[in-house]
């Protein structure tokens, strides 16, 4: 299974968080339902609990079908983030960490919607897990720009990008590091590829 993101480093910048202080803030400012998923998928490195990363990475029937090595191999490619998020971080100071202080959004266009759908589907066959894209419906979707800073740095400003996409019956799944225009192309080169292949 494959962790979407474009690259570790992005996926670590994208991952940072503020500590409680992201919830106390968040709480009032941040009410939208898009927008507390977003924060409590960032709060999960700050907990690193990659369970629950999984959550907001993969489709619950595909998490349900996890046998243990799978799972085990998830959890720590998940903690090598975590790693890597600690060593980042620490060259602001070790109680350093990054406060999201605002959310800009702008609604997925259909074939976005459309690519978010595939993606969360693609390449499975692999582990052997069974996912129908005709049974997942992704009703919403955003792009969001995250405005933080870091505490104990001059370095003060600093952004975190993703995709948002709200499955029925299952919640928002999250692809970090992406753009809408990212997911449309990634899609189209992909399903090309798939087309070429099956022609040989």
């Amino acid at each position: 299974m494959k962790k979407i993101m474009i690259t570790a480093a992005a996926a670590v910048l994208c991952l940072c968080s503020c500590g409680n202080s992201v919830g106390s803030e968040s709480s009032n400012k941040f009410s939208k339902d898009y927008e507390k998923a977003f924060i409590d998928y960032v709060e999960t490195y700050n907990s690193f609990d990659a369970a629950k990363e999984m959550k907001y990475l993969y489709l619950d029937s595909l998490i349900d079908q996890l046998n243990d090595d799978q799972r085990k191999t998830i959890e720590d490619t998940l903690r090598d983030d975590y790693d890597e998020f600690r060593s980042l971080i620490k060259k602001y100071g070790e109680d350093a960490r990054l406060e999201i202080k605002d959310i800009q959004s702008e609604p997925l266009d259909a074939e976005a919607l459309s690519a978010a759908k595939y993606f969360l589907c693609a390449d499975y066959s692999m582990d052997s897990l069974k996912c129908d894209e005709n049974s997942v419906s992704v009703s919403e979707g955003y792009e969001i720009t995250a405005d933080a800073s870091y505490s104990g740095s001059s370095e003060k400003n600093t952004q975190t990008q993703a995709c948002m996409a709200y499955v029925e019956g299952d919640g928002w799944k999250i692809f970090d590091g992406w753009t809408s225009e990212q997911l449309r192309k990634a899609c189209k080169a992909k399903k090309s590829a798939e087309t070429e292949g099956a022609a040989k």
